[in-house]
């Protein structure tokens, strides 16, 4: 991800495995947000973590540190800069991380590879794995 190259093909093991559904329409993992369990689409055009309130409802825990109102094709977006407490992606857990909360549409949320920290990121469909490296 961070060298900007596609490889298609076998893959080789990365350090951090997550189990993924590759048919949902896009591939989607599970994110655990306090006691909330979020379908978050993992997305290579995106840098953060965005979760859709729309979609969600409150998630108890988060803290609004900002917020701005965004002009779009279909009108304006607010956007919340948050604090999110308590989040678990496979075997990874973080007690606080930085993300976004807007209205959305078919997932919970989506999820970019800096996000992760990913340097390189696989998606193994075949195995329902998405795995990164930092």
């Amino acid at each position: 991800y961070e060298g900007r190259k596609l490889i298609w093909g076998p893959l080789e093991a990365l350090a951090d495995p997550v189990s993924c559904d590759p048919h949902f329409p896009y591939p989607t993992v599970l994110l655990q947000i306090g006691a909330r369990t979020l379908r978050v689409y993992v997305d290579t055009g995106t840098k953060e973590l965005a979760v859709f309130e729309n979609r969600t409802g409150r998630i108890p825990g988060t803290l609004v540190v900002g917020e701005e109102t965004h002009p779009t094709i279909q009108g304006h977006v607010v956007v919340k800069t948050v604090e999110f407490q308590e989040l678990s992606l496979g075997t990874i857990h973080w007690a606080r991380r930085e993300g976004y909360l807007m209205e959305g549409s078919v997932f919970d949320g989506t999820m970019g590879p800096k996000w992760l920290g990913a340097k390189r990121i696989g998606f193994d469909f075949e195995h329902k794995v998405i795995n990164w490296e930092k």
